[in-house]
Protein backbone atom coordinates (compact mmCIF):
# COMPACT_ATOMS: atom_id res chain seq x y z
CA UNK A 1 0.00 0.00 0.00
CA UNK A 2 3.14 2.58 0.60
CA UNK A 3 4.64 1.68 -2.45
CA UNK A 4 1.46 2.28 -4.72
CA UNK A 5 0.97 5.64 -3.08
CA UNK A 6 4.19 6.62 -3.18
CA UNK A 7 4.16 6.45 -6.99
CA UNK A 8 0.78 8.27 -7.09
CA UNK A 9 2.05 11.07 -4.66
CA UNK A 10 0.25 13.97 -5.90
CA UNK A 11 -2.54 12.10 -7.88
CA UNK A 12 -6.23 13.65 -6.41
CA UNK A 13 -8.42 10.96 -5.20
CA UNK A 14 -10.86 11.92 -7.64
CA UNK A 15 -8.81 10.75 -10.26
CA UNK A 16 -8.31 7.63 -8.55
CA UNK A 17 -9.89 4.48 -8.61
CA UNK A 18 -11.97 3.38 -5.85
CA UNK A 19 -10.53 -0.32 -5.68
CA UNK A 20 -7.10 -1.52 -6.48
CA UNK A 21 -8.50 -4.24 -8.61
CA UNK A 22 -10.29 -1.76 -10.16
CA UNK A 23 -7.37 0.31 -10.89
CA UNK A 24 -5.14 -2.76 -12.01
CA UNK A 25 -7.86 -3.05 -14.54
CA UNK A 26 -8.10 -0.07 -15.80
CA UNK A 27 -4.41 0.71 -15.86
CA UNK A 28 -3.53 -2.89 -18.33
CA UNK A 29 -7.01 -1.87 -20.62
CA UNK A 30 -4.98 1.48 -21.00
CA UNK A 31 -2.19 0.29 -21.52
CA UNK A 32 -3.07 -2.40 -24.11
CA UNK A 33 -4.74 -0.26 -25.87
CA UNK A 34 -1.93 2.16 -26.61
CA UNK A 35 0.54 -0.70 -27.14
CA UNK A 36 -2.19 -1.56 -30.07
CA UNK A 37 -2.50 2.09 -31.47
CA UNK A 38 1.61 2.44 -31.30
CA UNK A 39 1.84 -0.66 -33.74
CA UNK A 40 -1.28 0.27 -35.76
CA UNK A 41 0.74 3.54 -36.27
CA UNK A 42 4.05 2.09 -37.38
CA UNK A 43 2.35 0.00 -39.76
CA UNK A 44 0.53 3.74 -40.89
CA UNK A 45 3.55 4.89 -41.34
CA UNK A 46 5.87 1.89 -43.20
CA UNK A 47 7.34 -0.37 -40.66
CA UNK A 48 7.13 -4.26 -41.43
CA UNK A 49 4.23 -5.91 -39.14
CA UNK A 50 7.08 -7.79 -37.08
CA UNK A 51 9.11 -4.99 -36.79
CA UNK A 52 6.06 -2.59 -35.54
CA UNK A 53 4.87 -4.72 -32.90
CA UNK A 54 8.21 -5.35 -31.65
CA UNK A 55 8.92 -1.62 -31.01
CA UNK A 56 5.37 -0.64 -30.20
CA UNK A 57 6.26 -3.17 -27.08
CA UNK A 58 9.64 -1.57 -26.38
CA UNK A 59 7.88 2.02 -27.33
CA UNK A 60 5.15 2.20 -24.44
CA UNK A 61 7.03 0.17 -21.71
CA UNK A 62 9.89 3.09 -22.33
CA UNK A 63 11.74 -0.55 -22.44
CA UNK A 64 14.34 0.94 -26.06
CA UNK A 65 15.30 -2.66 -27.64
CA UNK A 66 15.02 -2.69 -31.56
CA UNK A 67 15.12 -5.15 -34.05
CA UNK A 68 18.05 -3.34 -35.50
CA UNK A 69 21.31 -2.62 -34.11
CA UNK A 70 20.83 1.34 -35.35
CA UNK A 71 18.02 1.35 -33.25
CA UNK A 72 15.32 3.34 -35.20
CA UNK A 73 17.81 5.54 -36.70
CA UNK A 74 18.03 2.15 -38.76
CA UNK A 75 15.14 3.15 -40.43
CA UNK A 76 15.84 6.65 -41.41
CA UNK A 77 11.76 7.66 -41.47
CA UNK A 78 10.68 11.10 -40.02
CA UNK A 79 7.11 9.60 -39.65
CA UNK A 80 8.61 6.44 -37.82
CA UNK A 81 10.17 8.91 -35.58
CA UNK A 82 7.03 11.06 -34.84
CA UNK A 83 4.79 8.18 -33.86
CA UNK A 84 8.23 6.64 -31.72
CA UNK A 85 7.87 10.15 -30.15
CA UNK A 86 4.20 10.28 -29.36
CA UNK A 87 4.79 7.00 -28.13
CA UNK A 88 7.36 7.60 -25.85
CA UNK A 89 5.96 10.48 -24.24
CA UNK A 90 2.79 8.62 -23.43
CA UNK A 91 4.85 6.09 -21.65
CA UNK A 92 6.34 8.46 -19.39
CA UNK A 93 2.72 10.00 -18.25
CA UNK A 94 1.46 8.97 -15.29
CA UNK A 95 -1.17 6.39 -16.75
CA UNK A 96 -3.97 6.90 -14.20
CA UNK A 97 -4.16 10.72 -15.83
CA UNK A 98 -5.03 8.61 -19.04
CA UNK A 99 -6.96 6.57 -17.70
CA UNK A 100 -9.17 9.22 -15.87
CA UNK A 101 -9.41 11.04 -19.58
CA UNK A 102 -10.52 7.95 -21.05
CA UNK A 103 -13.03 7.01 -18.26
CA UNK A 104 -14.77 10.21 -18.19
CA UNK A 105 -15.02 11.26 -21.51
CA UNK A 106 -12.69 14.03 -21.43
CA UNK A 107 -14.84 15.34 -18.83
CA UNK A 108 -11.70 15.64 -16.04
CA UNK A 109 -9.32 16.84 -18.78
CA UNK A 110 -8.93 20.21 -17.26
CA UNK A 111 -7.78 18.76 -13.70
CA UNK A 112 -5.52 16.75 -15.37
CA UNK A 113 -3.78 19.13 -17.26
CA UNK A 114 -3.62 21.09 -14.58
CA UNK A 115 -1.61 18.44 -12.60
CA UNK A 116 1.72 20.24 -11.83
CA UNK A 117 3.86 16.89 -12.51
CA UNK A 118 2.23 16.77 -15.86
CA UNK A 119 2.82 20.47 -16.77
CA UNK A 120 6.27 20.70 -15.34
CA UNK A 121 7.04 16.90 -17.39
CA UNK A 122 5.91 18.75 -20.87
CA UNK A 123 7.69 22.12 -19.74
CA UNK A 124 10.92 20.23 -19.06
CA UNK A 125 10.70 17.90 -22.40
CA UNK A 126 10.28 21.17 -24.77
CA UNK A 127 12.96 23.30 -23.08
CA UNK A 128 15.49 20.65 -23.53
CA UNK A 129 14.75 19.86 -27.11
CA UNK A 130 14.65 23.68 -27.38
CA UNK A 131 18.20 24.19 -25.74
CA UNK A 132 19.41 20.77 -27.35
CA UNK A 133 18.18 21.87 -31.10
CA UNK A 134 19.81 25.66 -30.57
CA UNK A 135 22.78 24.08 -29.12
CA UNK A 136 23.26 21.31 -32.49
CA UNK A 137 21.96 24.52 -34.73
CA UNK A 138 24.51 26.90 -33.65
CA UNK A 139 27.66 24.93 -32.53
CA UNK A 140 27.15 21.13 -34.25
CA UNK A 141 27.45 21.34 -37.91
CA UNK A 142 29.00 18.55 -39.22
CA UNK A 143 29.43 16.43 -36.39
CA UNK A 144 30.88 12.60 -36.30
CA UNK A 145 27.57 9.74 -36.27
CA UNK A 146 29.19 6.11 -36.37
CA UNK A 147 30.70 5.47 -39.62
CA UNK A 148 29.67 8.32 -41.21
CA UNK A 149 28.80 12.59 -40.25
CA UNK A 150 25.95 14.05 -39.70
CA UNK A 151 25.10 17.52 -41.00
CA UNK A 152 23.54 19.82 -38.49
CA UNK A 153 23.59 23.28 -40.48
CA UNK A 154 19.65 23.03 -41.54
CA UNK A 155 17.54 23.93 -38.59
CA UNK A 156 14.90 20.86 -39.29
CA UNK A 157 17.83 18.35 -38.89
CA UNK A 158 18.31 19.55 -35.49
CA UNK A 159 15.08 19.63 -34.02
CA UNK A 160 14.46 16.49 -35.60
CA UNK A 161 17.15 14.51 -34.13
CA UNK A 162 16.94 16.79 -30.57
CA UNK A 163 13.33 16.20 -30.41
CA UNK A 164 13.43 12.41 -30.69
CA UNK A 165 16.56 11.54 -28.69
CA UNK A 166 16.30 14.17 -26.00
CA UNK A 167 12.29 12.57 -25.24
CA UNK A 168 13.82 8.74 -25.50
CA UNK A 169 16.27 9.81 -22.67
CA UNK A 170 13.83 11.58 -20.70
CA UNK A 171 11.71 8.57 -20.54
CA UNK A 172 14.43 6.29 -20.11
CA UNK A 173 13.26 4.44 -23.33
CA UNK A 174 16.91 4.41 -24.66
CA UNK A 175 16.07 4.60 -28.57
CA UNK A 176 18.44 6.62 -30.63
CA UNK A 177 18.51 7.91 -34.09
CA UNK A 178 21.94 9.86 -33.53
CA UNK A 179 25.54 8.98 -32.13
CA UNK A 180 24.58 12.15 -29.62
CA UNK A 181 28.14 11.29 -27.25
CA UNK A 182 29.50 13.79 -30.14
CA UNK A 183 26.78 16.74 -29.29
CA UNK A 184 27.95 20.00 -28.06
CA UNK A 185 28.82 19.67 -24.13
CA UNK A 186 24.82 22.28 -23.37
CA UNK A 187 22.88 19.80 -25.28
CA UNK A 188 25.14 16.12 -23.40
CA UNK A 189 23.91 18.37 -20.10
CA UNK A 190 20.29 18.36 -21.37
CA UNK A 191 20.55 14.49 -21.80
CA UNK A 192 22.42 13.91 -18.40
CA UNK A 193 19.44 16.00 -16.26
CA UNK A 194 17.35 13.78 -18.43
CA UNK A 195 19.06 10.42 -17.34
CA UNK A 196 18.66 11.42 -13.31
CA UNK A 197 15.30 12.70 -13.81
CA UNK A 198 12.94 10.43 -16.02
CA UNK A 199 9.35 10.67 -16.55
CA UNK A 200 6.05 10.96 -14.22
CA UNK A 201 5.10 9.10 -11.40
CA UNK A 202 2.82 6.10 -12.12
CA UNK A 203 4.23 5.63 -15.71
CA UNK A 204 6.40 3.01 -17.51
CA UNK A 205 9.69 5.24 -17.18
CA UNK A 206 12.68 5.16 -15.22
CA UNK A 207 14.56 7.69 -13.15
CA UNK A 208 14.09 9.77 -10.15
CA UNK A 209 10.89 11.41 -11.19
CA UNK A 210 9.85 14.99 -12.29
CA UNK A 211 7.27 15.20 -9.08
CA UNK A 212 10.03 14.54 -6.85
CA UNK A 213 11.86 17.35 -8.44
CA UNK A 214 8.70 19.64 -8.62
CA UNK A 215 8.35 19.05 -4.84
CA UNK A 216 12.29 19.46 -3.55
CA UNK A 217 11.92 22.39 -5.74
CA UNK A 218 8.72 23.92 -4.36
CA UNK A 219 10.52 23.45 -0.85
CA UNK A 220 13.57 24.96 -1.61
CA UNK A 221 11.17 28.18 -2.27
CA UNK A 222 9.35 27.56 0.46
CA UNK A 223 12.05 27.63 2.72
CA UNK A 224 13.73 30.71 0.88
CA UNK A 225 10.27 32.74 1.88
CA UNK A 226 10.50 31.50 5.56
CA UNK A 227 13.55 32.64 5.12
CA UNK A 228 12.85 36.00 4.25
CA UNK A 229 9.55 36.07 6.87
CA UNK A 230 10.18 33.77 9.62
CA UNK A 231 6.92 35.02 11.08
CA UNK A 232 4.91 34.11 8.03
CA UNK A 233 2.44 31.58 8.25
CA UNK A 234 1.77 28.67 4.81
CA UNK A 235 2.09 25.52 4.14
CA UNK A 236 3.83 23.81 1.56
CA UNK A 237 1.35 23.08 -1.73
CA UNK A 238 1.22 21.28 -4.53
CA UNK A 239 -1.89 21.69 -7.00
CA UNK A 240 -3.63 23.41 -4.09
CA UNK A 241 -3.27 20.03 -2.05
CA UNK A 242 -1.44 20.87 1.16
CA UNK A 243 1.70 18.50 1.25
CA UNK A 244 1.47 16.37 4.43
CA UNK A 245 5.53 16.68 6.40
CA UNK A 246 5.29 12.69 6.05
CA UNK A 247 5.15 12.78 2.11
CA UNK A 248 8.02 15.69 1.71
CA UNK A 249 10.33 13.61 4.09
CA UNK A 250 9.58 10.71 1.81
CA UNK A 251 10.17 12.34 -1.01
CA UNK A 252 13.92 14.28 0.11
CA UNK A 253 14.77 11.17 1.84
CA UNK A 254 14.40 8.97 -1.68
CA UNK A 255 16.16 12.35 -3.61
CA UNK A 256 18.82 12.07 -1.36
CA UNK A 257 19.26 8.31 -1.73
CA UNK A 258 19.14 8.41 -5.54
CA UNK A 259 22.22 10.72 -5.66
CA UNK A 260 23.57 8.95 -3.49
CA UNK A 261 23.41 6.01 -4.80
CA UNK A 262 24.40 7.82 -8.26
CA UNK A 263 27.70 8.76 -6.73
CA UNK A 264 28.65 5.31 -4.98
CA UNK A 265 27.74 3.79 -8.19
CA UNK A 266 30.31 6.12 -9.93
CA UNK A 267 32.67 4.99 -7.79
CA UNK A 268 32.15 1.67 -8.36
CA UNK A 269 32.84 1.77 -12.07
CA UNK A 270 35.79 3.66 -11.67
CA UNK A 271 37.24 0.69 -10.57
CA UNK A 272 37.62 -0.19 -14.25
CA UNK A 273 40.68 1.99 -15.10
CA UNK A 274 39.39 2.37 -18.82
CA UNK A 275 36.60 4.52 -17.99
CA UNK A 276 36.21 8.60 -17.70
CA UNK A 277 34.93 10.15 -15.11
CA UNK A 278 32.00 11.14 -17.65
CA UNK A 279 31.63 7.49 -18.25
CA UNK A 280 31.11 6.36 -14.65
CA UNK A 281 28.43 9.38 -13.60
CA UNK A 282 26.73 8.66 -16.48
CA UNK A 283 26.42 4.76 -16.41
CA UNK A 284 25.49 5.24 -12.80
CA UNK A 285 22.94 7.11 -13.91
CA UNK A 286 21.95 5.47 -16.92
CA UNK A 287 21.58 2.20 -14.95
CA UNK A 288 19.72 3.70 -11.66
CA UNK A 289 17.42 5.13 -14.67
CA UNK A 290 17.00 2.09 -16.44
CA UNK A 291 18.03 4.35 -19.30
CA UNK A 292 20.56 2.36 -21.22
CA UNK A 293 23.21 4.15 -23.33
CA UNK A 294 25.31 5.83 -21.89
CA UNK A 295 27.85 8.96 -22.59
CA UNK A 296 31.25 8.41 -23.09
CA UNK A 297 33.45 11.07 -23.39
CA UNK A 298 34.51 11.68 -27.01
CA UNK A 299 36.94 14.21 -28.82
CA UNK A 300 36.05 15.56 -32.19
CA UNK A 301 39.04 16.32 -34.75
CA UNK A 302 39.16 16.12 -38.50
CA UNK A 303 35.61 15.32 -38.95
CA UNK A 304 36.19 12.08 -36.76
CA UNK A 305 35.20 11.04 -33.14
CA UNK A 306 37.79 9.43 -30.89
CA UNK A 307 37.00 8.06 -27.34
CA UNK A 308 38.96 9.56 -24.90
CA UNK A 309 41.81 7.30 -22.44
CA UNK A 310 43.45 4.54 -23.27
CA UNK A 311 41.28 1.47 -24.47
CA UNK A 312 38.55 3.76 -23.67
CA UNK A 313 35.01 1.79 -24.23
CA UNK A 314 32.47 2.85 -26.07
CA UNK A 315 29.15 3.04 -23.85
CA UNK A 316 27.18 5.59 -26.11
CA UNK A 317 23.57 4.48 -28.06
CA UNK A 318 25.77 3.00 -30.96
CA UNK A 319 28.29 1.42 -28.43
CA UNK A 320 27.64 -1.51 -25.49
CA UNK A 321 28.66 -2.43 -22.37
CA UNK A 322 30.08 -6.03 -23.13
CA UNK A 323 33.10 -5.23 -22.47
CA UNK A 324 33.01 -4.50 -18.66
CA UNK A 325 34.60 -6.92 -16.62
CA UNK A 326 31.84 -9.59 -15.28
CA UNK A 327 32.03 -8.01 -11.68
CA UNK A 328 30.71 -4.33 -13.17
CA UNK A 329 28.19 -5.75 -14.77
CA UNK A 330 26.87 -7.58 -11.79
CA UNK A 331 26.70 -4.36 -10.20
CA UNK A 332 24.87 -3.04 -13.19
CA UNK A 333 22.30 -5.43 -12.51
CA UNK A 334 21.89 -4.56 -9.18
CA UNK A 335 21.30 -0.92 -9.99
CA UNK A 336 19.34 -1.61 -12.55
CA UNK A 337 16.85 -3.65 -10.48
CA UNK A 338 17.19 -1.15 -7.57
CA UNK A 339 16.11 1.47 -9.78
CA UNK A 340 13.37 -0.14 -11.70
CA UNK A 341 11.93 -1.11 -7.62
CA UNK A 342 12.08 2.58 -6.60
CA UNK A 343 14.98 2.08 -4.13
CA UNK A 344 12.57 1.27 -0.73
CA UNK A 345 11.89 -1.94 -1.96
CA UNK A 346 15.12 -3.38 -1.91
CA UNK A 347 16.27 -1.69 1.70
CA UNK A 348 12.92 -2.47 3.13
CA UNK A 349 13.50 -6.46 2.35
CA UNK A 350 17.10 -6.02 3.35
CA UNK A 351 16.29 -4.51 6.75
CA UNK A 352 16.16 -7.44 10.22
CA UNK A 353 13.34 -4.95 11.55
CA UNK A 354 10.96 -5.81 8.51
CA UNK A 355 11.18 -9.45 9.25
CA UNK A 356 10.43 -9.03 12.53
CA UNK A 357 7.68 -7.19 12.21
Amino acid sequence: KNLLASEQTGVTTELGEPRLLEQARALFRCYLVLNVACALAYLAVGLAPFDAVCHAFTTIATGGYSTRNLSLGAFDSAGVEIVAIVGMALGGCNFAWLVALVRHRGRDAAKVLRQPELQCYFATLCVGLLIATLALWLGGHRVPNGDGVRDYGGFGRCLRDAAFNVVSVFTSTGFATADYQSWPALALLVLFYGMLVGGCTGSTSGGLKVLRVVISAKLATFHGRRFMRPKSVERLKLGGEVLADPVVSAVLAMVVLWLALVGIGAMVYASDGRLHLQDCLTVSAAMLGNTGPALSPVVVADGTAQLVGTGALNLGPYGSYGDLPASLKLWACLQMVVGRLELMVLLVLLSPRFWRS
